[in-house]
């Protein structure tokens, strides 16, 4: 259900592209979104049950799921947090315009930047990590730290090696990031801009992106830094 925001001082956010909507000859029935005539039904405990989950887009399943996953409680997305129908003052017009505060003050920001059809797959299943198997542009950072420990002699070239590489990752992974769909909006870009902390799920893998550290679960480790 949606509570009013005051009541959640700590929520994840989902910054993703809206699915395309549903023709009316579709079998499947119309993807769920807040408006006016609704919002009452939105704020009832137990309101997502199963039969109103099936209209929930699948990108958004998964963001809800995931959620669950880190033990937190409150997750915001905008077709269910903002009434969609709502054209007076302080109405959707308004809300929108304030979106940039929903993601500087959301705790993390989730990243959908997958094809639809992925969220459809893993929501039964783990995301796919990065494969280090289909990798022919590095060597990988458990073989480089392993070489870089056996030659302390070399401390100082080592590192700007380790540093290289770190940085040829990391242009690599935000590279299937910038080349995904959700890239093509302007506002995706505001919201991953604004927020603290970010866990980008692509076609390719997933990673960890904040102000002080990068995270991929294959090359990347937090304990590789």
């Amino acid at each position: 259900c949606i509570i009013p925001g005051l009541s959640a001082d700590k929520y994840l956010a989902l910054s993703y592209v809206w699915p395309e909507p549903r023709t009316s000859s579709s079998p499947k029935p119309h993807t769920l979104l807040l408006d006016k005539k609704s919002v009452s039904d939105f704020a009832r405990p137990g309101f997502l049950d199963e039969v109103v989950a099936q209209r929930i887009p699948t990108v958004i399943k998964h963001a809800m799921e995931f959620t669950r996953l880190l033990g937190e409680r409150y997750l915001w997305v905008d077709r269910l947090c903002i009434i969609q129908d709502d054209f007076g003052d302080g109405g959707t017009f308004s809300q929108v315009a304030a979106m940039d505060k929903i993601y500087a003050g959301a705790h993390l920001t989730i990243i959908a930047a997958a094809d639809n059809d992925r969220y459809e797959q893993q929501t039964k299943h783990s995301w796919d990590m990065f494969k280090t198997q289909s990798r022919s542009y590095s060597p990988g950072m458990l073989a480089l730290n392993k070489e870089i420990e056996s030659q302390p002699q070399n401390h100082g070239l080592n590192l700007q090696r380790r540093g290289d590489e770190l940085a040829r990752i990391m242009s690599l992974r935000y590279a299937v990031l910038t080349k995904s769909k959700w890239a093509t909006r302007g506002w995706t870009y505001q919201e991953q801009i604004l927020c603290k902390r970010a866990v980008a799920f692509t076609n390719d893998g997933f990673f960890w992106d904040c102000q002080r550290s990068f995270w991929d679960g294959v090359d990347i480790l937090p304990n590789q830094i």
